[in-house]
C-alpha cells in the first residue's frame, strides 16, 4: 500500500474505499488456458537458452491470470482439482479489473530508449524484499522478490 500511496502521489494515512469492490468473480477454464504448457529446462544454463518459460500446470497459469498464488486459488475452489478440471469447469478467482492475458504478450520487448532507461533507476530492498523501479524519481513499478537474498552494501546475490 505504501509503493502504491507513493507512486500515486497520495498521502501517506490515504486508504481506498473497498466497500463496493467485488472480492471474487466465476471464471470458466478455457481450452485455451489449458495449452500453454511446455516443458522448461532444468539447468539455468540451458534456461538461459529458451526463447521463453513455459507454465508446467493450468493452476500455475490460473494464479498468474487473477493475480494470486496457487495456495488460494486451492483455497477458493476447494474440492475442484484445477490441474485435471476439464474446458468450461466454473472456478472462483480473486475479481481483478484486469486479468492477466499472457495471450496478448509478445515473445520479446524492444529495449526502451536511451533517454527513457537513462531515467530509470532500479533499486533492490532487501528488508521488503521488494524490487522498485523509478523514473525520474516517480516510483512506477514494484516487484515481490520471492526468492531468499544474501548480500551487504551494493551486492545482492538471488539464491
Amino acid at each position: 500500500m505504501a509503493n502504491y500511496r507513493q507512486a500515486k502521489s497520495l498521502p501517506a494515512d490515504w486508504i481506498p474505499e473497498t466497500s463496493n469492490i467485488a472480492r471474487h468473480t466465476v471464471y470458466r477454464i478455457t481450452s485455451r488456458d489449458l495449452s500453454f504448457f511446455g516443458a522448461n529446462a532444468e539447468e539455468p544454463g540451458e534456461q538461459a537458452k529458451q526463447s521463453k518459460r513455459h507454465y508446467t500446470t493450468p493452476i500455475k497459469v490460473l494464479s498468474e491470470r487473477f493475480h494470486t498464488t496457487q495456495k488460494y486459488l486451492r483455497a477458493l475452489d476447494a474440492g475442484i482439482d484445477i490441474n485435471s478440471a476439464p474446458p468450461g469447469t466454473s472456478i472462483t478467482v480473486p475479481a481483478v479489473p484486469r486479468p492477466f492475458d499472457y495471450h496478448a504478450y509478445p515473445s520479446s520487448y524492444r529495449p526502451p530508449s536511451s533517454a527513457t532507461a537513462k531515467a530509470r533507476h532500479v533499486s533492490v530492498g532487501l528488508r521488503e524484499r521488494i524490487l522498485s523501479i523509478h523514473e525520474n524519481g516517480r516510483l512506477i513499478a514494484t516487484f515481490p522478490i520471492i526468492y531468499t537474498l544474501v548480500g551487504t552494501g551494493t551486492a545482492v546475490t538471488i539464491r
